[in-house]
């Protein structure tokens, strides 16, 4: 390109020169190393003027036929036949269209050409007018354009333009499947994302190279809060998963904040499955060395082969499970999984800023950190599992209720194991004290689950084991650790000293774990994500229970033992899911240095609104006899609340036909008055399936169907709820929301009655209506009872025909 001004040869200030045009044409061309006979088209600036375009012309001749004296060779057009002039922009407006001339190797017309201008003296010179879309034919060497364009005051532009070199094919990906991601700035344009690239992968896109794919949409495009991400092998298996929303295959989160820091969270026994990871092994090099260095490790301290127990032949799987059930041959192979997992996501360059591990799995946060060495903490879970073998038999209890409430009620033949989350902890203890317990909770509704192990872990049954425990410990090399790791036994971060005592290590045997505590001083930075590293989904499913981590936080490792998907196909959704939070991890290893092109695909789907106000009808004026008044209050000037009586679809029929409808499945906010309590019986001999919820100081769950929540808390809690009935397959298809029927004016300390009414009814139908709409909950049937309204007097206020449920509380259905 090349500018200047005519200077002092210019006729006037607004009328431009043959000799400063000419010069700043032949200046473009040579910067650019081209002859005059290689530039098929000029875009000219075109005033469209008597005066103006036969000295542009005349111009353009002069320069070219420096360099040749060949003629018609070279279409002349200008934009502004097309668009009109554009001032101060005419001239990027021109080199936009020379650019897509090139692109598209096709030249534009210039519009309602009819004849020249009879002062250009076409004839012999290089120049014709383009008069129709002509296409551009390959003149043997690179397309090239000019671009000329003039400023009042004798300012002379021009660019030489070249078409782009033909695109190299992108190489061969080394992956057989790839990772898609999605972004947006709401939900609603996230879903619109999805939908378009679907319909662009089954369409234009079907035959698309997919690794081309997952690279435009990373690097192609900005990160916004709200992104998913899906794992696919071709472009129709992608737009399936898309369209269906696969619950465990499309991941969808929120951004956490900017880069979040990761905590490695490392599970204990009995997670372990036959053919854990082996996937993984077989085609991730870290984790298959470190794996063989372990099972190396471990191997002379054996008499069996484990290596065939872990990964056993097609139909041995189940002998291997029974195996693996032995303390003593799956906690030395969790451990090596979970060391191996660890060393996995690090070599991905996902980095724990903190560690925490549950029982067993804080020897492997501590080996992690550098308190033992891989051999010495293969040797230490080694010896644990052979001395739980040598004690009497036991078993562990999981129980809905927490640490004081479940002091207050069991006796003193029993130990709290675990304390996991809000109201669920584990006690631990003989089999007989375990099964009376068991009774004397089923007797007061409170249903707990047998955890399938016949030790009991974290008990005084463990007392005789200790002390061979110990000395084993005094033989090791602890040192302080490198990366912080919480303590089971405090909740809080482990010490210098208390990582480098083996009594700690004794007591950590024998003592509580103290999950969820170790969860809440995680959870004072709130810029953090939670990985589950290793078998199961345990620690992830605890974790998203706290009070102040949200399942949006936490992610896994490894898939469940019955997903029908490859290990390592689901790990890459997993480092997808750490983009997804805004953590990052080495996008490089799946670009692997190959070639990639960026593809044409769908662009933002921006949520446009309409805010034009329509015109209004007319309507009756004001009757002669009504006076305006002025109101006093404010608030009152726009607007009063209200409620709208209308007459429900009754359905089903609560009262006569429960039986005869199709089963459906129930959420029911259970009032204090029994309505829904009596209601969810109701339809539970009916063969429908309830879930009912009441409110309480936090999030928690009493059996498979009974939940509290703390309305106060915010949208979380009405998140975990959800995140809890979809992981169990029992999503809503109805929903009956009671807290509005009371029965005495009553409140927490500090509040008053209509702070409750406000809060267990708007803000908690609010928090809910958002959360069912992030979980992506579908269509929902939504029934809002109140006990009835009353006037001033305490009279009821009359309705017609009002409809009645038969309970202790008279109560009007409202529908919205």
């Amino acid at each position: 390109s090349a500018v200047n001004n005519d200077g002092a040869v210019k006729a006037s200030y607004l009328a431009p020169s043959v000799e400063g045009q000419a010069a700043a044409i032949l200046k473009a061309q040579a910067a650019a190393g081209v002859d005059a006979e290689t530039v098929g088209y000029v875009e000219c600036h075109g005033t469209g003027t008597y005066l103006g375009d036969p000295i542009e012309v005349a111009a353009l001749t002069e320069a070219f036929r420096e360099t040749t004296e060949a003629e018609d060779f070279c279409r002349i057009g200008s934009v502004k036949t097309n668009i009109g002039h554009l001032d101060t922009a005419a001239g990027v407006a021109s080199l936009a269209k020379a650019a897509l001339a090139l692109y598209h190797k096709e030249i534009p017309p210039s519009l309602n050409f009819e004849a020249p201008n009879p002062a250009i003296d076409f004839d012999g010179s290089p120049f014709r007018v383009n008069a129709e879309l002509t296409p551009w034919a390959d003149p043997g060497h690179p397309r090239r354009a000019g671009v000329n364009s003039l400023g009042v005051g004798g300012t002379n532009a021009h660019a030489v333009l070249e078409e782009a070199p033909a695109r190299a094919a992108s190489d061969e990906s080394d992956w057989p499947f790839h990772l898609l991601t999605l972004s947006a700035r709401t939900k609603g344009a996230l879903d619109q994302a999805s939908d378009n690239l679907a319909a662009w992968l089954e369409g234009e896109g079907a035959e698309a190279n997919l690794a081309d794919v997952a690279f435009t949409l990373k690097e192609g495009r900005h990160g916004f809060d709200r992104r998913r991400v899906v794992v696919a092998e071709t472009a129709a298996e992608a737009a399936a998963l898309l369209k269906e929303k696969h619950p465990r295959r499309v991941f969808s989160h929120t951004q956490v904040g900017d880069d979040p820091d990761a905590v490695f969270m490392f599970p204990g026994g009995g997670a372990q499955y036959a053919g854990m990871a082996r996937d993984l092994y077989e085609t991730e090099p870290v984790f298959r060395e470190w794996m063989d260095k372990g099972l190396e490790i471990l191997a002379p301290q054996l008499d069996y082969d484990i290596r065939a127990l872990w990964l056993p032949e097609a139909g041995g799987e189940d002998a291997a499970n029974a195996r693996l059930q032995a303390p003593s041959v799956q906690l030395p192979l969790i451990m090596i999984c979970e060391y191996a997992l660890a060393q996995l996501w690090m070599s991905w360059g996902v980095k724990p800023a903190a560690l925490i591990g549950h029982s067993m799995g804080e020897n492997t946060a501590a080996c992690v950190a550098g308190v033992m060495s891989f051999e010495d903490c293969i040797g230490l879970v080694l010896l644990r599992g052979r001395l739980f073998e040598t004690v009497e038999k036991g078993g562990m209890l999981s129980v809905p209720l927490g640490k004081d409430e479940l002091e207050a009620r069991m006796g003193d033949d029993l130990d709290i194991a675990s304390i996991n989350a809000p109201g669920l902890s584990v006690v631990s203890g003989t089999q007989d004290a375990l099964d009376r317990f068991e009774d004397e909770l089923a007797r007061d509704g409170i249903e707990a689950r047998r955890i399938q192990i016949d030790i009991a872990a974290h008990s005084r049954l463990l007392e005789p084991i200790l002390g061979h425990f110990r000395e084993y410990l005094q033989s090791l090399e602890l040192k302080a650790p490198e990366i912080a790791f919480v303590s089971n036994r405090t909740g809080d971060w482990i010490t210098d000293e208390e990582a480098t005592d083996p009594e700690y290590w004794v007591r950590h045997l024998r003592g509580t774990i103290h999950f969820r505590d170790g969860l809440s001083t995680l959870a004072t930075n709130p810029n953090r994500i939670y990985i589950e590293v290793g078998p199961g989904v345990a620690l992830a499913s605890l974790t998203g229970q706290h009070d102040t981590v949200t399942v949006n936080q936490v992610i896994g490792t490894l898939r469940h033992p019955d997903d029908q998907i490859a290990d390592d196909t689901y790990f890459m959704a997993m480092l997808g899911r750490v983009w997804a939070t805004g953590a990052a991890f080495d996008w490089a290893q799946i670009w692997d240095g190959g070639r990639r092109n960026r593809l044409v695909m769908p662009t933002y789907p921006f949520q446009h609104s309409r805010y034009f106000i329509e015109a209004g009808e007319a309507g009756a004026g004001p009757a002669e006899d009504v006076w305006l008044t002025r109101i006093e209050d404010r608030n009152d000037w726009a607007w009063r609340p209200i409620w709208k009586p209308a007459y429900p679809e009754v359905e089903p029929d609560v009262v006569e036909a429960l039986g005869a409808e199709t089963p459906e499945t129930w959420l029911i906010f259970e009032d204090e008055t029994g309505l829904g309590a009596e209601l969810a019986a109701r339809l539970r001999s009916a063969g429908h399936w309830v879930a009912t919820v009441v409110p309480g100081d936090a999030y928690g769950k009493s059996g498979d169907d009974h939940y509290s929540l703390a309305v106060e808390r915010g949208q979380d809690s009405f998140d975990a709820l959800l995140a809890d009935l979809a992981k169990a397959g029992r999503m809503p298809t109805r929903l009956v929301h009671g807290w509005l029927v009371t029965e005495r004016e009553t409140a927490r300390p500090g509040s008053s009655f209509f702070h409750r009414l406000q809060e267990q009814g708007f803000w908690s139908l609010f928090h809910f209506a958002r959360a069912w709409a992030e979980a992506d909950g579908g269509d929902l049937h939504m029934t809002v009872l109140t006990s009835e309204a009353t006037s001033g007097a305490g009279e009821p206020l009359r309705y017609p025909e009002k409809t009645t449920i038969a309970g202790p509380a008279r109560v009007l259905p409202y529908e919205f």
